[in-house]
């Protein structure tokens, strides 16, 4: 798309099947079984430091994979076409489910941008 060019979005979900892609969803609502979800204390920290003068949406995009599975990233910066993901030094059985929807996404969205953000148990940030 060259500059200045716009496209509602039923225009890019139709640019992004043709192309064989699954539609990544700007997620209007982030409400999993009727709750909100909640921001860890990393996650906030996360926002704090880094986000401060960025626009950023706390689970406001969703990416639906092409083995049916979807993954939505902790916070989407659209000015940047970037996600992040945050975790902190605790290991859970979730994280590896989380970084399996990271990684299948960056493959099937390369036009984004994909952060993964550890805090380690010393405070520092690792940000690849």
């Amino acid at each position: 798309m060259g500059k200045g060019l716009q496209m509602d979005e039923a225009g890019l979900a139709r640019l992004y099947r043709n192309m064989g892609k699954s539609v990544p969803v700007l997620a209007p609502k982030t409400e999993v079984k009727g709750k909100k979800p909640k921001m860890t204390k990393t996650e906030a920290e996360y926002a704090l430091i880094f986000l401060r003068e960025k626009k950023h949406k706390f689970h406001g995009l969703t990416f639906w994979l092409e083995a049916g599975h979807k993954y939505t990233p902790d916070w989407y910066i659209p000015d940047e076409k970037t996600v992040v993901e945050v975790k902190g030094s605790y290991r859970f059985h979730s994280q590896r489910s989380s970084k399996f929807g990271f990684d299948q996404a960056r493959i099937e969205y390369p036009e984004f941008k994909f952060v993964w953000a550890t805090k380690q148990r010393n405070g520092e940030w690792i940000i690849r």
